[in-house]
């Protein structure tokens, strides 16, 4: 299978942790008219209520025929929705159908030749999650002012992480994709058509991704692992080269990183911290149920630093400063049902600065900004 006879691009990630402080307190735009909802220094609105379960979501400029960016959104049905906001209204549609049920989705700019970023959807080839059988992934794009889905790759079971990036300096980036088939896949995509690789096998089923980068240079992309391990994948001349950073003492399931350390949400409710390099692992906040999110991002333009951001089957969103080293959370929202999935981006149509997007079991996707 080939989308398009062209080179992949460098990735631009859904989550931006190391977006700048905005200092103007008058930000606020198009969406000011929102019916937002404040809580605990934070206030929220639900931009879209799909009506079904939702995996994952990311924000992005994937379609230049709308203004600014749009949120992306995967659920239950395979159904990948792309969500916008022109300024007074929220609109959303489905760019395309999977098979099976999608769990996580991510944005990277898959085609240098087109202005948008492209979708990168996976999950089950058939059925629900539980359901077991083969996995897959798949790429969405505009050609024509229409979206266009196209499978490109199957697996022996679900595939539950994604992440795009340059990593072997070759024409064209990669697509690293892991699940609960236990391995780590590089998919490269040539004149040819896609061409996979196996970086090897991975110490459990792979749940997340995350690039990891310095303020130039991509250095490779880190993996977290169902039975604990957090695993970096990084180019090792004509091979891959896969180091275990870190082995929690429970699953791992969402991450990001901020250049220099991992955010890692687990299965026991733990959020910790795991230096790129040197070891030891911090953890920095606790619940009672599993986490579904892991963000690094400046949320709170007047604050001194870039916060963490984290949520799962508390239904809760929390936010955590750090000072001096001690991090201090706070809840900012709770939603109707489990949250799967967390990230940030910006919004242009609907005000500057970073805004966190959350989607889960509730059907609904739900976008938060800092009260100012």
């Amino acid at each position: 299978m080939h989308p398009r006879s062209l080179a992949l691009g460098l990735c631009l990630l859904a989550a931006l942790p190391a977006c700048g402080p905005d200092d103007d307190r008058t930000r606020r735009q198009g969406g000011d008219d929102l019916p937002w909802v404040a809580s605990n220094g934070f206030e929220h609105v639900v931009a879209a209520e799909l009506g079904e379960k939702l995996g994952g979501c990311a924000i992005g400029d994937v379609d230049r025929s709308k203004p600014g960016e749009e949120i992306v959104a995967v659920g239950l049905s395979g159904k990948v929705y792309v969500i916008s906001f022109d300024g007074d209204t929220w609109a959303h549609e489905v760019a395309g159908q999977a098979g099976g049920e999608m769990v996580q989705v991510t944005l990277g700019d898959v085609d240098t030749n087109t202005p948008e970023l492209e979708i990168v959807a996976v999950g089950m080839a058939e059925g629900p999650e539980e359901s077991g059988g083969e996995g897959a992934a798949h790429v969405l794009f505009r050609q024509d002012d229409e979206w266009v889905m196209q499978e490109f790759h199957r697996s022996s079971a679900l595939v539950h992480a994604a992440a795009v990036a340059e990593l072997d300096g070759t024409p064209g980036a990669e697509v690293v994709l892991a699940g609960f088939a236990g391995v780590a896949v590089v998919m490269h995509l040539t004149d040819d058509g896609w061409q996979e690789g196996i970086a090897g096998p991975l110490p459990g089923p792979g749940k997340n991704a995350a690039v990891l980068e310095t303020a130039t240079t991509v250095t490779g992309v880190a993996l977290a692992c169902a039975d604990g391990s957090v695993v970096s994948l990084s180019p090792s001349g004509d091979a891959w080269k896969l180091e275990i950073l870190d082995v929690g003492p429970a699953g791992a399931a969402r991450l990001d990183s901020d250049g220099d350390r991992l955010l890692v949400a687990r299965d026991d409710g733990g959020l910790g911290l795991v230096p790129l390099v040197g070891g030891g692992r911090q953890d920095i906040y606790k619940e009672a149920d599993k986490l579904r999110g892991a963000v690094w991002a400046n949320v709170d333009p007047l604050g001194p630093a870039a916060e963490a951001a984290t949520a799962g089957y508390s239904k809760r969103i929390t936010v955590l400063n750090e000072i001096d080293g001690v991090w201090t959370p706070r809840t900012v929202f709770e939603d109707e049902e489990k949250i799967h999935h967390l990230a940030a981006g910006h919004l242009p149509t609907v005000g500057t600065g970073v805004y966190l997007v959350s989607c889960g079991y509730s059907g609904r996707v739900v976008l938060l900004r800092k009260q100012l």
